[in-house]
C-alpha cells in the first residue's frame, strides 16, 4: 500500500507541476531547456537548478523534480524512448528515472536523491547512462535503415504507421497488405547488415522541410506536422549534397528521414541486425521487431545451438537409441526453449518445423509403446486367472498392471470378465505419479452385493485417494504408490468378507 501510494504520489506531482504554479521570482528564471546536448558524445553537461521540489521534504531518499537551464537528457518523442542518468554536485547525487518535456520547451527531470541536498541556482553536472544510450542509438539507427529496406523489398506503399524504440528492441509498424514472408523477411535483413557491414557513415544536420521533402527517398511519417527547419538524418551520403541534386537516382538506395533522435555516427558500431517478430497489429498493419549488437548475435548463437540439439534427437530416432518416455521429454524441453527463448523470426520458424517432424516421431514412439503395452497387459491376464482366490463360481481378480494407461487397463478387466463369466476385479496401475485403481463385477456379483463403486471407496483411502463409481465399474486413485500391495489385499478381504 505504501509503494502504491508512493507512485500515486509521483504520478499526481508530476502532472502538477506548471509554470503558472510557480512564484513569479522562479517562473521568470526559467527558459527553455536547452536540451542540444543531448547530441554529444558522451552525452552530459554543466548546468545551474531552475527549480527543485520533492514529495514531502527535501531530504536524502526523496523522489524530487528538477528543472535546469540544459540538459543532455534526451526526451521521449519520435518513437525513442527517454533517457536515465545521474545529477551530481559535490555532495549530492540524483539518479534520474524519467524526463519529459512540460510547457514550452521547459524539460523536468524526476529522480530519487540518493545523498546529499541540492537547491535552487546550484550548479551540477548531468550525464546520461550511455551504455544504455549507446544501445538506444544503435536501434534507432537500425530502424531508419529497416524502413528504407522494407520499402525495398516489400514496394514504395510502406508507410510507417508507428515506432518504439528502447535499449532492448526497434518495433516497427507498416503498412503492409499481406504477412511477410520467410524469403523477404531473409532479404529485408540482408540488405540492412549489408549497409551496417559497409560501416557507412551518419549524417545529421538541419535543412528547410520544403526543400528537404525534395529529395526523393526521404522518408517522413504521414500526418506527421513538421517545423519549417527540419532535422534531417541521411545514412550514407551528407545532407548538403542530397539538397544539391534531390532528385538524382541514386539516392534511392540510401535511408533519409526527417529524425530528432539520436544516432550512431557509423552503422558499423551497430554490428549485428535481426527480426525477431513479424505479425498483424491490424488490418492492412503488420509488426516488425528487430534487435542489434550482441543481442542480435547472440539470439543467432541460440537459434544454432538449438538447431543442433534437435538434429541429436531426430538423429537418436533414427538410430534407435532413445526411448519414448525420453524423446517425449527432449521433445517438450526443446518446444519449451524455442517458444520462449529471444530468436531470429527466421531461424525460429525452421526450428519448429525441425520440432513437428520431431514431435511426429514422438507421436509414433507413443503409439508403438502403446501397443507394446497392450499385448503385454493382456499377456498377464492368463497369470491374473491362475492366481485368482475362488468364492464358489466367483474369481477374486487383484492385480498390479505397473505403469498402464486407463483405457488398456479397462480393456484387460473387460477380459477378465468375459473369460471368467463370474468375477470381481480389482486392478492397480501407475499413470503420471498417480495411482489408478480400477474395480469390475459381473451382474451375478452385483447382485450378491458387491459392488465396484463400494469398493473403490474401502480401498482408495489407503493409497492416499478417493474414488467410485456404478455397481459393474468405478474408478479411484491416489498418491501413495508404496501402498498398492496393500490396497489390493484389503480388495481381497473386503469381496471376500462380502462373499462369505
Amino acid at each position: 500500500k505504501a509503494r502504491a501510494g508512493s507512485q500515486v504520489a509521483n504520478d499526481e506531482l508530476l502532472e502538477s507541476i506548471s509554470l503558472n504554479h510557480l512564484e513569479d521570482s522562479i517562473r521568470n528564471e526559467i527558459v527553455d531547456t536547452d536540451d542540444s546536448f543531448k547530441y554529444t558524445t558522451p552525452s552530459k553537461c554543466q548546468a545551474t537548478i531552475k527549480y527543485v521540489a520533492a514529495i514531502g521534504e527535501l531530504t536524502p531518499g526523496a523522489d524530487v523534480v528538477v528543472i535546469t537551464d540544459r540538459t543532455p537528457f534526451y526526451v521521449e518523442q519520435g518513437g525513442q524512448v527517454a533517457d536515465i542518468g545521474i545529477i551530481t554536485t559535490a555532495k549530492a547525487r540524483v539518479d534520474v528515472e524519467f524526463v519529459k518535456r512540460i510547457e514550452r520547451g521547459v524539460v523536468l527531470h524526476k529522480g530519487k536523491l540518493s545523498g546529499g541536498l541540492i537547491d535552487h541556482n546550484q550548479s551540477i553536472e548531468m550525464e546520461v547512462d550511455w551504455p544504455r544510450r549507446e544501445r538506444i542509438m544503435s536501434n534507432h539507427t537500425a530502424t531508419h535503415i529497416l524502413n528504407w529496406a522494407l520499402r525495398e523489398i516489400l514496394g514504395d506503399h510502406v508507410m510507417q504507421k508507428g515506432s518504439l524504440v528502447d535499449p532492448d528492441k526497434t518495433r516497427f509498424d507498416l503498412s503492409h497488405h499481406a504477412s511477410i514472408s520467410n524469403d523477404e523477411l531473409t532479404r529485408i535483413e540482408t540488405l540492412v547488415n549489408e549497409q551496417i557491414d559497409e560501416d557507412m557513415p551518419v549524417y545529421a544536420e538541419e535543412a528547410d522541410q520544403k526543400q528537404a521533402r525534395e529529395i526523393n527517398t526521404l522518408r517522413a511519417v504521414f500526418g506527421e506536422k513538421y517545423p519549417e527547419r527540419v532535422r534531417v538524418v541521411s545514412v550514407g551520403v551528407p545532407v548538403k549534397e542530397l539538397l544539391m541534386r534531390p532528385k538524382d537516382e541514386q539516392w534511392m538506395k540510401y535511408s533519409v528521414e526527417f529524425c530528432g533522435g539520436t544516432h550512431v555516427q557509423r552503422t558499423g558500431e551497430i554490428q549485428r541486425f535481426r527480426l525477431i517478430e513479424e505479425s498483424a497489429v491490424a488490418k492492412g498493419i503488420r509488426r516488425v521487431t528487430g534487435i542489434t549488437g550482441e543481442k542480435a548475435r547472440h539470439a543467432e548463437k541460440r537459434a544454432e545451438s538449438l538447431g543442433k540439439e534437435i538434429d541429436a534427437a531426430l538423429a537418436g530416432v533414427k538410430s534407435a537409441s532413445i526411448d519414448a518416455a525420453a524423446l517425449e521429454s527432449s521433445f517438450n524441453a526443446l518446444s519449451a526453449q524455442v517458444n520462449e527463448s529471444e530468436l531470429p523470426v527466421v531461424e525460429k520458424l525452421h526450428l519448429r518445423e525441425k520440432l513437428g517432424e520431431l514431435q511426429e516421431h514422438v507421436k509414433q514412439s507413443k503409439k508403438a509403446q502403446a501397443r507394446a503395452s497392450a499385448a503385454d497387459i493382456m499377456g498377464q491376464l492368463d497369470e491374473i486367472l491362475a492366481g485368482a482366490v475362488s468364492h464358489g463360481d466367483v474369481k477374486v481378480c487383484c492385480a498390479n498392471l505397473g505403469a498402464a494407461p486407463v483405457d488398456q487397463m479397462r480393456s484387460a478387466a473387460d477380459s477378465l470378465r468375459d473369460r471368467a463369466r463370474s468375477a470381481a476385479i480389482l486392478l492397480a496401475g501407475t499413470t503420471d505419479d498417480r495411482v489408478v485403481l480400477l474395480a469390475a463385477m459381473t451382474k451375478d456379483v452385483i447382485g450378491k452385493g458387491v459392488k465396484a463403486g463400494d469398493l473403490i471407496k474401502e480401498v482408495a483411502p489407503i493409497v492416499g485417494g478417493k474414488g467410485g463409481g456404478r455397481p459393474d465399474m468405478a474408478q479411484g486413485g491416489g498418491t501413495d504408490a508404496t501402498k498398492i500391495d496393500d490396497a489390493l489385499a484389503a480388495a481381497k478381504t473386503w469381496i471376500g468378507g462380502k462373499l462369505g
